[in-house]
């Protein structure tokens, strides 16, 4: 007997701590899933308020009778405020009043609800029995029978709270049929008591499946979870790496960047060293080119006027013969006249030879200063190919650099087009100097054939002054020699015009050789100021970085 006794309270004990639902916060998941539980019974109770109440009120009208009266109404008040206190009680309610923490407060209230409702209900019905007819009994026995389907249901996320409503409404239904008269009871309560068994075995296998659910889908997110963990501490240790990859890349792409940076300002360097030695070579050439050019100025403006003088003096010499030819004519009426004016032929082609003789030395300078100046040009040639030299290497040095070297592109382009223009330019002088050695030719043959007139001219005013002292010539003879005299002055006029002439056009070649060295000087500065700020802003750059 006391080990039964002891059996019981340990029965007793067990079945307290499972209504308590102690082991329901015992693990987080089951704390999740029991919170999911609650939602959902809570979803029922709300679901359910209003057709306790008309249930309720429905019972109360229509079963009433002077027999369960008052019993009933008191009952049927009883399950209406149960069902609104619901409202305000249960967890999760709409209007709920009550901060519940934890799963097993949330089962207990649940557990107590039902306990209370499933009672009410099995208390009204039974109530309304009394006194009621054997088809009333019935109507209400379905009822009942339909109450604990439904109430079941509602509760079924919740095993105790529906194994409560359950057995509540099982045992009162158990007496509500013994109360109904006739046979065929006890097969009836057989019947309510299997269908009471299977409907809370369905109802635990479907909170079982709803628990299992809620576990394979916890495992599952939870797996997830821990996937999508790992993924992100990959990603995030993938960005690091990236992240360390382009640091790295971005110390390279900097050490690069200053390694070419270095580059570029060397090669500036030296760049700037060749340049300024190429500017100050071709400022020496074009100095040495422009004093040239004055020297031929000088040169041209002392062979224009000795040209002139010579005209000059081949005029006077051609007064001469013609005051010899008349003087001829005259030559009975006075001799001395003639030997005078002879006399003075002579002198003047003497001072026409020396005139001549002066010509061609300015000439032969003129020459020279030109030999010279093609001399220079030469070396301008030599210093625009080195110019065009360097601008091609310094533009495969800056390709080379990149988008950092566009800069010095531009100014290699600038050295580049100075070459081409130095080059150009210094043709076009070269091309006028080979004019001027030829117009020097023509010159220099037509003062040397002025001089051999002029000397042949003297000798012939000799041989008149000659004929006239000596009076050993005819007059015919001396008129022939005036004659010869004459067209040769004529002569020597002609070729003293060309060579003024030539003077003239030299002096004109020299203007035209001084606007190039003016291009020249203007282009060579531009190419030192474009160089200077370029380099001025390389190295800026670089101080900046």
């Amino acid at each position: 007997m006391a080990r039964e006794n002891r059996n019981f309270v340990k029965a007793w004990r067990k079945a307290a701590w499972w209504l308590s639902a102690a082991d329901a916060d015992s693990t987080p998941a089951l704390r999740h899933i029991g919170m999911e539980q609650a939602r959902g019974a809570s979803r029922g109770v709300a679901r359910t308020a209003l057709p306790v109440m008309v249930l309720a009120l429905t019972i109360g009208s229509f079963f009433s009778n002077p027999h369960n009266a008052t019993l009933l109404w008191i009952l049927t008040a009883t399950q209406i405020g149960i069902a609104l206190a619901a409202q305000f009680l249960m967890p999760f309610t709409r209007f709920s009043r009550i901060q519940y923490r934890s799963v097993a407060a949330c089962f207990r209230a649940f557990t107590t609800y039902t306990f209370f409702i499933s009672l009410g209900w099995g208390l009204l019905f039974v109530t309304a029995s009394h006194g009621s007819g054997t088809e009333q009994k019935m109507v209400l026995l379905a009822t009942h029978v339909g109450v604990i389907c439904v109430g079941g249901l509602t509760f079924a996320m919740i095993p105790r709270a529906s194994l409560v409503y359950i057995f509540n409404l099982w045992l009162l239904a158990e007496v509500h049929i013994f109360s109904v008269p006739g046979g065929g009871l006890v097969l009836l309560a057989a019947l309510v008591t299997l269908f009471s068994m299977m409907l809370a075995q369905a109802y635990l296998q479907m909170a079982k499946a709803f628990v299992e659910r809620m576990k394979s889908d916890m495992e599952r997110r939870e797996t997830e979870r821990r996937m999508a963990e790992a993924e992100r501490q990959e990603i995030e240790r993938s960005s690091a790496a990236a992240l360390a990859a382009r640091a790295q890349r971005e110390k390279d792409r900097e050490r690069a960047m200053a390694e070419r940076q270095a580059a570029m300002v060397t090669l500036a360097t030296r760049y700037e060293e060749s340049v300024a030695a190429l500017a100050e070579h071709l400022d020496e050439a074009i100095s040495a080119l422009a004093l040239a050019t004055e020297n031929i100025s000088h040169l041209n403006a002392n062979a224009r006027e000795k040209a002139q003088h010579v005209l000059d003096l081949a005029t006077s010499t051609t007064d001469a013969v013609e005051s010899v030819a008349h003087a001829t004519g005259a030559l009975n009426e006075s001799a001395a006249e003639i030997a005078a004016e002879a006399d003075e032929q002579v002198a003047i082609g003497q001072a026409a030879r020396a005139a001549g003789d002066n010509g061609l030395v300015s000439l032969e300078a003129l020459a020279q200063q030109t030999d010279n100046i093609g001399e220079i040009v030469r070396m301008i040639q030599d210093l625009a190919g080195q110019t065009g030299l360097l601008s091609l290497n310094a533009t495969i040095e800056a390709a080379r650099a990149g988008e950092a070297g566009r800069g010095f592109v531009i100014v290699a382009n600038e050295v580049k087009q100075l070459a081409t223009q130095t080059h150009n330019a210094v043709a076009r002088i070269d091309d006028i100097i080979e004019g001027t050695r030829e117009k020097m030719g023509v010159a220099d043959s037509a003062m040397r054939s002025v001089a051999e007139t002029i000397a042949m001219m003297s000798a012939r005013g000799s041989h008149i002054a000659s004929a006239v002292t000596g009076q050993r010539l005819t007059t015919s003879e001396i008129s022939e020699a005036a004659g010869r005299t004459a067209s040769a002055s004529q002569q020597v006029r002609m070729t003293a015009d060309e060579v003024a002439k030539s003077a003239r056009e030299a002096d004109m070649l020299a203007e035209e050789i001084r606007a190039i060295m003016a291009s020249l000087r203007a282009r060579s500065e531009a190419l030192r100021s474009t160089s200077n700020d370029f380099l001025a802003s390389l190295r800026d750059d670089r101080s900046a970085a």
